[in-house]
C-alpha cells in the first residue's frame, strides 16, 4: 500500500487550536462541511487558473465537488478533482494553523478569564480543524495535478501528531474521510447534507453532487445553484444569503455592518459586492496589512488579495469584483498598470465614497459605529489621495470643545460658522477628557468659539 510512513508533529499553536475548536465549538458543527466544500472551491480554482495559462496542461474533466455518505461504515468522504497537494504541501497545510503568521490569534480564541470563545471558528484559516468537532479520525488523500508525484495519505486523530504516507492509484486531487463520532450519525443522512449545501455553499461555482444514503446511486442534479450571488440582482438575494456569503468570504462570525451591490456597464462592465465589517481587528492598522477584496475573472479567482482594485485606505472593506473585460492569464505586475483596472478602481472608488456618504446622510448611528472603528483609516486617504481629499474630509465626525459625548460632521460644522470666520482652532493630544478642560481652551471660551480635540495618533 504505502513506501514509507513518517510521523510528524503538529506545530505547538496549532495543537492549542485543535483542544479549543475539539473541546468548545460543539455549538456550531455544522460549519465543518461548509469549510471543507469552501477548501474544496479553492482548489479547482487553482486548477481552473492553472488549465487557462498552461495550455499544455491536458485535462477533460467536469470539475466537481462530492459528497460521499457511508452510513454502515460511518464515514462521510468530501472529495474534489482540483490542483492537489504534494507531500510537503499535505505536512505545511494540515500541519499548521494556515495563513495565521503569528500566535496573536490565540490571545483572542479565550477571553481574559480563561473562558473559550467559539465565535473564532475559521478566522485564522483554522477552518480544516473544525473537522475534528464531528470526527475522531480524519484522512486527506491528496494528489498533485501534473507533479509526477504518487499521492499521499494524512492521517491524524486530533491529538499530538499526524502521519503521512505514500498510496498508490490515487486520483488527481483531494479527498476529505471523516471517521464520525457515533453521536454525529446526522451527517451520513444525504437530506441533511443537502440543506447544509444550499444554507451555506449555494453560490459556490463548482457542482456540488451528494450520493444517496445507501450509496447505490448519484444525485443527477448538483445541489447548489452555483450561480456567484454578486451577479444576481440584489432583490433575488436575501439578507441571509448575503451575510452567510461574508461570513464565508471574510471569516467572520458577525453580520456586516453595511453592504454594497454595484453592477457598471458601458465600456468596461464588472460586478462588485462589497461590504463593511461590524468591528476592527487590530492588524487593520499593520502596513502590511492585505486588502479585503478578491478579483474574478470570468468566475475564475485570479487574486485573493486584490488591492489594485480600491485604494490602500479602504483596506477594511472585504468583498468580490468580477470583470470580463480582463485577460485570464494577466500577471499581477500587469494588473497594476492595466487600463481596465485603473478605471474599475476609480468608478469603484467613487461609488464607496458615495456609500459612506449615504449612510452619514441617512443611517447617522450606523455611520458613528462605522467611524468609531474605521474613521482613522479615512483620515489616512486625506493626505494620501489628493484626488478624493474634499470628499473624505466631508466624511469626518470630530470632537469639539462642545461637542459632549457625541462626535460631530465637519462639513456641518464649517458650514454653520458664522460668514466672517476665516479659521479654526484645534488642540491636539492623547487623551480627550483632558484636551476638554485644557487651559489652553480658557483663552478662546469667552468668545464662541468651538475647538476641535484631535485625540488620535492619525490626526
Amino acid at each position: 500500500m504505502s513506501n514509507h510512513s513518517r510521523k510528524l508533529k503538529f506545530k505547538a499553536e496549532t495543537k492549542k487550536v485543535l483542544d479549543i475548536v475539539i473541546n468548545s465549538l460543539y455549538s456550531h458543527p455544522d460549519i465543518f462541511l461548509r469549510e471543507l466544500i469552501s477548501n474544496s472551491s479553492d482548489a479547482l480554482d487553482r486548477l481552473r487558473f492553472k488549465m487557462l495559462t498552461t495550455p499544455e496542461l491536458d485535462i477533460d474533466r467536469e470539475l466537481r465537488i462530492d459528497i460521499l455518505p457511508d452510513e454502515e461504515k460511518g464515514l462521510l468522504t468530501i472529495r474534489d478533482n482540483g490542483i492537489g497537494m504534494t507531500e510537503d504541501e499535505m505536512a505545511a497545510e494540515l500541519g499548521t494553523i494556515a495563513r495565521s503568521g503569528t500566535k496573536g490569534f490565540l490571545d483572542g480564541l479565550t477571553t481574559p478569564d480563561g473562558e473559550k470563545t467559539p465565535e473564532f471558528i475559521g478566522q485564522f484559516g483554522v477552518g480544516f480543524y473544525s473537522t475534528f468537532m464531528v470526527a475522531d479520525k480524519v484522512e486527506v488523500i491528496s494528489r498533485k495535478v501534473g507533479s509526477g508525484e504518487p499521492g499521499h495519505r494524512w492521517t491524524s486523530t486530533g491529538h499530538d501528531t499526524f502521519s503521512l504516507s505514500e498510496e498508490e492509484d490515487i486520483p488527481e486531487g483531494t479527498s476529505v474521510i471523516l471517521h464520525l463520532k457515533k453521536d454525529m450519525d446526522e451527517y451520513l443522512k444525504s437530506y441533511r447534507l443537502r440543506e447544509l449545501v444550499r444554507k451555506y455553499s449555494d453560490f459556490i461555482s463548482y457542482p456540488v453532487y451528494i450520493k444517496s444514503d445507501d450509496n447505490s446511486d448519484w444525485e443527477k442534479e448538483p445541489v447548489n445553484s452555483q450561480k456567484p450571488i454578486w451577479t444576481r440582482p440584489e432583490d433575488d438575494v436575501s439578507d441571509e444569503e448575503y451575510n452567510e456569503f461574508y461570513r464565508h468570504l471574510s471569516f467572520d462570525t458577525q453580520e456586516p455592518l453595511s453592504r454594497l451591490v454595484f453592477h457598471a456597464e458601458g465600456t468596461t462592465e464588472f460586478y462588485s459586492l462589497l461590504f463593511i465589517p461590524s468591528s476592527r481587528t487590530m492588524d487593520m492598522l499593520m502596513p502590511d496589512y492585505k486588502a479585503g477584496v478578491k478579483l474574478f475573472i470570468k468566475k475564475v479567482m485570479i487574486e485573493e488579495e486584490a488591492d489594485e482594485l480600491l485604494p490602500k485606505y479602504l483596506r477594511f472593506i472585504k468583498g468580490v469584483v468580477e470583470s470580463s473585460d480582463l485577460p485570464l492569464n494577466i500577471s499581477r505586475e500587469t494588473l497594476q498598470n492595466n487600463r481596465t483596472v485603473r478605471v474599475i478602481m476609480k468608478a469603484l472608488t467613487g461609488k464607496v465614497l458615495g456609500w459612506f456618504g449615504d449612510m452619514l446622510e441617512n443611517e447617522t448611528d450606523k455611520y458613528r459605529q462605522f467611524f468609531t472603528n474605521f474613521g482613522d483609516m479615512l483620515k489616512e486617504g486625506i493626505y494620501a489621495d489628493m484626488q478624493h481629499r474634499e470628499e473624505l474630509a466631508d466624511l469626518l465626525l470630530v470632537w469639539t470643545s462642545r461637542s459632549g459625548d457625541e462626535q460631530k460632521s465637519l462639513r456641518k460644522l464649517v458650514e454653520e460658522l458664522p460668514e466672517e470666520t476665516d479659521r479654526l482652532y484645534y488642540i491636539t493630544g492623547t487623551d480627550r477628557k483632558e484636551l476638554a478642560s485644557s487651559p489652553y481652551l480658557e483663552s478662546v471660551g469667552k468668545s464662541d468659539v468651538e475647538v476641535l480635540l484631535f485625540d488620535s495618533p492619525v490626526d
